[in-house]
């Protein structure tokens, strides 16, 4: 098969997804001198890549993703024609190479999940095209290039990595970016106030860094944002009324130019070589202005109380929420976050809010998710409340709250005394006191 297919010297698209290959494969394929699109993704293939010369000098799809191969990236790989790179979940170890950032024609580059160590060069400003910047899940450290924001990229996924400094440099003037998912990291300082100028932005994920100061009032400005994940860091001061402005009304005239997210992988490769079939009779014209039909996936993982649910962006644009759990907020909830009738996602917990519950939460109509624990709140639960018929999750565990739970019905039938518990004057099925009780008020300080 191997001696076969080097003869196939006119051969475009090879997919052999899910196949396992012997060794003597892949030097093979460097002799295919008309390969456009080549992917062997989902295979479990291990051992290293071949690094001698390749006269597939065309290719602009390449995608090995989910195999096993080790070692350091091949520097035959970053071929100058490529379009898509594609490198995902497998054991690549070492730093990448500085030849990949001389690849002007990228559009997508995927190297998550790997073990790649280093820092992100500024050299990467050279992918004056990059519409997808995804290096999750590595071990890469250092800063962010500023010039980054001068790129049209429209998704960046960095999270999970050991990256750090400031974002004030890097999170202003992005043209058409959508997601920005920097979680896991140890990026430091304020969220900048120039978060404002990312009017495009759908999904800011900042959760588990050390960032502190209060939330800027300019994430206001963010008509499009539809989740919010600024978990896990040192924010303090009040939640900001303004927020109820994301109420998922999204529009379909809002989903990225790119169309990014509708099926499988094997969709979007078939995008892909539908462009290279394109290309092979126009080739007078170039390729890269005839890229308009692109459909890759993207996927954010938003993180819900007991449940993180790992999206495509097909399902997220039907999506929101927020999550501001665990930082450092104080003051009262305020009324208008009620006024938020889409959201099917809100967790305040673990801070330092005080106050009652509001009542206009009785209108958060498509909530699944209402997670208000560990905080200091204080007065009855709302009655309204009842009227949650998605409510598929619920705690107010750990405040300072009184009086009866609401009546064990509907939604409110499904919860059991975890989503009570730690509030010493509550009383009432499924809880074991019994309405009458006066113990001692609990401090969750």
């Amino acid at each position: 098969m191997c001696r076969a297919l080097r003869n196939l010297s006119t051969l475009e698209h090879l997919y052999l997804e899910g196949c396992s290959l012997n060794d003597n494969f892949l030097p093979n394929i460097g002799q295919m001198t008309s390969l456009l699109v080549f992917s062997i993704a989902f295979g479990g293939n291990d051992g290293t890549l071949p690094n001698q010369g390749s006269q597939t000098k065309d290719v602009i799809l390449f995608v090995l993703d989910g195999n096993n191969f080790e070692g350091p990236l091949p520097s035959n790989m970053f071929i100058t024609s490529l379009i898509v790179l594609d490198a995902s979940n497998n054991n690549f170890s070492g730093e990448i190479l500085r030849c990949i950032w001389d690849n002007t024609r990228l559009l997508q580059l995927d190297l998550s999940k790997n073990h790649l160590k280093g820092s992100i060069p500024v050299e990467i400003c050279n992918l004056k095209l990059i519409q997808v910047l995804a290096i999750s899940e590595n071990r890469l450290s250092g800063f962010i290039p500023s010039c980054v924001n001068s790129l049209p990229l429209e998704h960046i996924h960095l999270e999970k990595n050991k990256l750090g400094g400031e974002l004030g440099h890097v999170l202003i003037n992005f043209s058409s970016l959508i997601t920005l998912d920097l979680r896991y990291n140890n990026f430091t300082g304020n969220v900048p106030h120039t978060i404002g100028s990312l009017n495009t932005l759908n999904y800011l994920l900042l959760s588990n860094n050390q960032l502190e100061g209060e939330i800027p009032t300019q994430i206001c400005m963010l008509n499009k944002l539809s989740i919010v994940d600024l978990s896990f860091n040192k924010l303090y001061g009040p939640l900001l009324p303004c927020l109820s402005f994301l109420t998922q009304a999204k529009k379909d005239a809002e989903i990225s130019k790119t169309n990014y997210a509708t099926t499988s992988r094997r969709s979007w490769i078939s995008v892909l070589a539908w462009i290279c079939l394109k290309r092979h009779y126009h080739d007078s014209h170039g390729i890269l202005s005839d890229i308009f039909l692109m459909d890759v996936e993207t996927q954010v993982l938003f993180s819900t109380k007991r449940n993180s649910y790992t999206c495509k962006e097909s399902i997220l644009k039907y999506m929101s929420g927020i999550d501001l759990s665990s930082n450092r907020l104080t003051g009262e909830i305020p009324v208008e976050l009620g006024m938020m009738s889409n959201i099917p996602a809100l967790n305040l917990s673990h801070n330092h809010l005080i106050g009652r519950i509001p009542n206009t939460f009785s209108n958060l109509q498509k909530i699944e998710s209402l997670d208000l624990s560990f905080n200091r709140l204080n007065g009855s639960i709302p009655v309204g409340l009842l009227e949650l018929n998605s409510l598929a999750v619920f705690s107010v565990a750990y405040n300072n709250l009184f009086s009866a739970v609401p009546d064990f019905k509907d939604q409110f039938g499904t919860f059991n005394k975890t989503s009570y518990e730690g509030n010493p004057f509550l009383c009432g099925y499924p809880l074991d006191n019994k309405c009458g009780m006066s113990p001692k008020l609990l401090n969750t300080s």
